[in-house]
């Protein structure tokens, strides 16, 4: 019983850390994107480069992308 409470622990702990990082870089990635209009170049710039390697020394390399992209 313990080892499958372990197991499920570490799923759980997996998915907390991938939702923290990954999911929402992808949503502040989206928000800076949809909102260019109003925002300074350089501001897109700085955040979404952040956000990317962020995501990127997680593994997400999908959002990573994407907000290099938008960078």
């Amino acid at each position: 019983m313990e080892i499958s409470r372990k197991k499920l622990r570490e799923e759980v702990l997996e998915r907390v850390k991938y939702v923290k990082t990954c999911i929402m870089a992808r949503e502040l990635c989206l928000l800076v994107r949809t909102n260019r209009a109003v925002l300074d170049p350089k501001d897109v710039q700085d955040i979404c480069l952040h956000i990317s390697s962020l995501c990127k020394e997680e593994g997400c390399g999908e959002p990573s992308d994407m907000c290099r992209k938008a960078a």
